[in-house]
């Protein structure tokens, strides 16, 4: 008589091991429920218990719809979808790396912009200022004069 644990029913079914757990009084009532002395008087489902859960289980997949030709059915929709998914994630890829691109080329104008606005700004602020201190902002050689003379009109008030 073949003894089986709750795990390897639950794998063998393709089912939660709640839901052996959820049957045991049910098994054990009727006697598919025993302990097996070899290994520590663990309860383990006899043949007779795995070929009723089995059914079980069957009957369970009936009702929900999902036979094996409805799962064959559901793998080939599953790869459907899965292409379909891949498809798509190509898509958004190209799509994604055209916006980049265009990003980029905006980003680079923005930054073309900048830089212009920026020189006409200091090309105005230096006009203003030959504008406005014409005797500071003669040319270097002149500037270097103006800061001599105050520099001697400075320290000459102290050494005459």
């Amino acid at each position: 008589m073949a003894l089986w644990e709750i795990a390897e029913v639950s794998r063998q079914l393709n089912c939660t091991q709640q839901n052996i757990h959820q049957k045991k009084d049910t098994l054990r009532k009727m006697g598919y429920l025993v302990k097996d002395p070899n290994d520590n008087n663990k309860e383990k489902i006899t043949e007779q218990g795995f070929n009723y859960l089995r059914d079980i289980r069957i009957k369970t997949m009936k009702r929900q719809g999902r036979l094996m030709e409805d799962n064959i059915q559901d793998n080939e929709q599953i790869e459907n979808i899965s292409n379909n998914a891949n498809m798509q994630k190509d898509f958004v890829f190209d799509f994604m790396k055209k916006e980049l691109e265009d990003l980029k080329k905006q980003l680079e104008k923005e930054r073309e912009d900048k830089k212009y606005w920026q020189d006409l700004y200091i090309q105005q602020s230096e006009d203003f200022k030959r504008l406005a201190f014409p005797p500071l902002l003669d040319t270097q050689e002149g500037n270097k004069q103006t800061e001599d003379k105050i520099k001697k009109g400075f320290w000459s008030r102290f050494f005459k």
